[in-house]
């Protein structure tokens, strides 16, 4: 592909395919999103894949990634419909997945709020931390709850979906599958960019017929490191997943509770509080600014709403016994 005709496919059509979406796009998103795991919210699913180089004459450890082998990496977020709505390319092959994310301007954008993602997010795999627009599976530490183990389940049928993406293109562009014989790290940025502008057209014109069944992208994950970001930008995003999990699952038996002491009261409509109920259950849900959410039953047959307990840190998983025996109130 020469070179002249690469750079204009890159920055004068690329912006025209390869684009966040609108308000509209992005209801659409995130509904097909719902369909595929049932998970609510999910406007992106963010990934990395390598694209092989020959050894570089310099910084040859930098380029060379866990596998052993020379490349660049291609970061992607992708929609519902395994086009590319964000690329970020030409970080080293050695950098962790989590390291490219902050070196991104995805990362500055949304940490900013400058991408209109609102009460959305992004879904990566496990290499990526949690963020308040990020959320990657629970990790599993061998005690994970089977209601865990579903969202992760779930979460995967989305993930999925940037696999297939990664997939498609090196099918259809297969020079991404083998070692670029240019040594120009400029030049294969520009092809691999340009690739994906060319995926979105296809995907647009609906041109799928020449892909075969090799259609993704199985990366090994590495795990993510959490000494790699500040425990007040995982936090949020902690308390989102747990929030999207169990607005999805249903009452669970948990209480957020103060820092400092338990602070009981009754659940109120309107301000920062939302209540929804769940008559079968008698269960309720509380979203606050500090406290992201409850979830209890009445701790008394009679009562027409649920007291509850605050905290904006941690999630307490309390036994169903103890609301019955009496142990909830002796804590208040």
């Amino acid at each position: 592909m020469p070179r002249v005709w690469n750079a204009s496919l890159v920055t004068i059509v690329g912006p025209q395919y390869i684009k966040w979406p609108d308000a509209n796009e992005t209801n659409k998103i995130i509904e097909n999103f719902y369909r595929k795991g049932q998970i609510r919210g999910v406007v992106g699913v963010i990934d990395c894949t390598h694209i092989r180089i020959k050894k570089p004459v310099h910084d040859q450890e930098v380029y060379c990634n866990r596998k052993g082998y020379h490349s660049i990496i291609l970061q992607a977020v992708c929609d519902d419909k395994k086009r590319f709505i964000d690329v970020c390319c030409g970080e080293a092959g050695s950098l962790h997945d989590a390291r490219c994310l902050r070196r991104s301007n995805i990362h500055e954008k949304c940490q900013n709020r400058q991408f209109p993602i609102g009460n959305h997010f992004l879904i990566g795999d496990s290499a990526y931390p949690v963020l308040s627009w990020l959320i990657p599976p629970f990790k599993d530490n061998g005690h994970l709850s089977h209601n865990h183990h579903i969202f992760n389940h779930r979460h995967s049928q989305c993930r999925i979906v940037i696999e297939q993406a990664f997939g498609l293109l090196k099918c259809r562009f297969r020079k991404l599958l083998h070692i670029f014989e240019n040594r120009n790290i400029d030049f294969i940025v520009l092809c691999s960019i340009g690739a994906c502008v060319l995926h979105n057209i296809c995907i647009d014109k609906k041109d799928l017929e020449d892909i075969q069944n090799d259609n993704s992208d199985n990366d090994e994950i590495p795990e993510y490191v959490e000494n790699n970001i500040l425990e007040d930008e995982e936090q949020p995003g902690i308390n989102k997943r747990s929030y999207v999990r169990f607005a999805k699952f249903g009452p669970q038996i948990v209480f957020l509770w103060n820092t400092q002491h338990y602070r009981w009261g009754k659940v109120r409509g309107g301000g920062n509080t939302t209540t929804i109920g769940y008559p079968q259950s008698k269960a309720w849900l509380c979203v606050t600014s500090s406290s992201f959410l409850l979830i209890s039953r009445p701790l008394h047959s009679d009562a027409d709403t649920p007291r509850y307990a605050l905290r904006s840190r941690r999630v307490f998983h309390w036994p169903y016994e103890s609301l019955h025996s009496g142990a909830a109130d002796r804590h208040a």
